[in-house]
């Protein structure tokens, strides 16, 4: 039984050892962005490593990711300001003009589907440049519970 621990744990750690150098996704205020070694890097910093790598592809997504970010935030942005308006006007007691609560929510649905569009591209940045190996706990596919390496 200890043979199996000591191994679990040398293939961990290697695992892990391996994971390192690997450029992680992050949340941010206004979308996402980048660390590595857990540092913070900018949009600049990952395009000069994705050059360096030579991975054009990478490239491409990571453009078309971020021009989705940002206009999921033109679109989220008013949307936002205009439920929160009528939704202000509701609790006052005032009169609220159907045609601004759907344009509203529709510019936010609108801004959610295309954000979502955005981090499928910036995960396939991730994916392209740590080679597409992911690491975690979850369902095997025997179905029992056990640490994954995903190729």
């Amino acid at each position: 039984m200890t043979k199996y621990i000591i191994l679990f744990l040398c293939i961990t750690s290697a695992l892990q050892a391996q994971t390192d150098g690997a450029l992680k996704l992050r949340n941010t205020f206004w979308g996402y962005g980048y660390k590595l070694n857990d540092k913070n890097i900018s949009f600049g910093e990952v395009e000069t490593i994705l050059k360096q790598n030579n991975q054009v592809e990478a490239i491409s997504y990571l453009h078309k990711g971020k021009t989705q970010q940002v206009f999921s935030n033109v679109l989220g942005i008013p949307g936002g300001f205009i439920i929160g308006w009528e939704l202000g006007l509701l609790i006052s007691g005032k009169e609220t003009n159907t045609t601004m609560w759907v344009s509203g929510g529709a510019l936010t649905v609108a801004s959610y589907i295309i954000g979502a569009a955005s981090k499928k591209n910036f995960s396939k940045v991730i994916a392209l440049n740590n080679g597409g190996m992911a690491m975690g706990i979850g369902l095997t596919p025997s179905g029992g519970l056990g640490l994954c390496l995903k190729l």
